[in-house]
């Protein structure tokens, strides 16, 4: 029976073994498996706290953007609002220099600049409109307004140009009166028509009847026309392509008026006759 027993004691000692074997394959795989998946979920976590860092830098710089961009709005709107009420103040500013357009009003300024150097009595009378309402152009300061031109549409910052145009001429006309002295020769006159004919098309029949006497009477709706405009852009209404194209049409004449020449002339002279009187 010898056989017997180490035939079973072998057999229990192959199947310990097997025994043995599969536990420990258990017990290793288990152990694998716990350590994969206890790194995946650390590293999980790592990529979710990476997520909410990220998030919260992602917000932070959102956050700042916004509050950047609100605060340049905020800048951009005073500026806008700032640059409109400059604008009305400076034609406010030239209610003294508008008299001289509704002086002309009742002038022939054709027969009077050709009678006045002959004339004193044309001469002095204007010379005491002038003083009486401080209308010479030395009274015209630059108002500094460019500025303004970047924050109001390109319309409506060539109205207020061809507006204060128009009211210097007016101006230039009676300084021109009372020094006696034709200055018109040196001013492109069909500009300045075309100029307010840009500004009121509508008005262009009465323009071409009564050419350059019919600015002064024009004065008071190219005023209204650029307060109405003033009010568009406070209520920020934007500008189209066809009053963009108006626009370039107006500064284009305005431009080429030479005003400021014959301003230049009429003040040098002034300045001479001036020097002679006793």
């Amino acid at each position: 029976m010898d056989w017997v027993t180490g035939a079973v004691t072998w057999l229990a000692s192959v199947l310990g073994v097997t025994s043995l074997g599969w536990l420990l394959r258990g017990w290793i795989g288990a152990r694998l498996t716990n350590a994969i998946k206890h790194e995946y979920d650390r590293k999980i976590e790592s990529l979710k706290d990476d997520l909410v860092r990220h998030r919260e830098q992602l917000s932070a710089v959102q956050s700042n953007a916004l509050s950047i961009a609100s605060h340049q709005n905020q800048l951009l709107e005073s500026n806008r609002v700032n640059a409109i009420e400059k604008i009305w103040k400076s034609v406010v500013s030239q209610a003294g220099q508008k008299t001289a357009a509704k002086m002309m009003q009742t002038v022939n300024f054709d027969f009077a600049v050709n009678e006045a150097p002959s004339d004193p009595k044309i001469r002095e009378m204007f010379t005491m409109m002038n003083k009486t309402f401080k209308l010479g152009p030395e009274g015209m300061n630059p108002d500094n307004t460019d500025i303004c031109r970047l924050y109001v549409s390109a319309e409506t910052w060539a109205t207020f140009s061809a507006y204060k145009q128009v009211i210097f001429f007016a101006v230039m006309k009676m300084k021109m009166l009372e020094i006696g002295y034709d200055g018109t020769k040196m001013i492109k006159t069909a500009e300045i028509v075309a100029m307010v004919m840009a500004v009121l098309p509508h008005q262009s029949k009465f323009i071409e009847e009564h050419g350059v006497s019919s600015l002064d009477f024009l004065v008071e709706e190219m005023e209204s026309k650029l307060f109405g405009q003033l009010r568009q852009e406070m209520h920020g209404s934007s500008a189209g392509k066809e009053s963009t194209e108006r626009a370039g049409v107006i500064m284009k004449h305005a431009q080429r008026t030479h005003l400021d020449g014959a301003a230049q002339q009429v003040g040098a002279l002034d300045a001479l006759t001036g020097a002679s009187d006793p």
